[in-house]
């Protein structure tokens, strides 16, 4: 069984009348409980994100990719590691692994979409 602490807090009258309407408008049980899911949803919001492993698989136009080796390079901490395959004369592929959070992914998705040699890109999560 998980112990409970009690506390007290200071609210001014009209705070707390607003907090009690709000309570009985969304079913709570109680301040406490009301509460205690308040707390829950701000700290589950405000953790930093985890970091996990995807792949982005690039399918560019090689001749006209002269920056696409200056995004890999700008985000060393990232981008683990990159392999690049000529498919013919003209278009190749980028094989990346990325091991960063979901808001760089996307930058880094964004930075090689943007660029337009870049055809398409396809990413997996691991």
């Amino acid at each position: 069984m998980v112990k409970k602490v009690r506390f007290g807090v200071s609210l001014s009258t009209t705070l707390l009348n607003n907090f009690d309407q709000l309570i009985e408008e969304k079913g709570f049980k109680s301040r406490s409980h009301a509460i205690s899911e308040i707390i829950r949803n701000y700290l589950s919001e405000n953790q930093p994100e985890k970091k996990q492993l995807y792949t982005l698989i690039i399918f560019y136009k090689h001749h006209e990719a002269k920056d696409i080796s200056i995004i890999e390079n700008s985000y060393p901490c990232s981008i683990i590691t990159s392999t690049n395959s000529h498919l013919d004369l003209n278009n190749s592929i980028k094989f990346l692994q990325l091991y960063c959070d979901d808001k760089m992914k996307d930058k880094i998705y964004s930075k090689y979409k943007a660029l337009s040699s870049v055809e398409k890109i396809i990413i997996n999560s691991i």
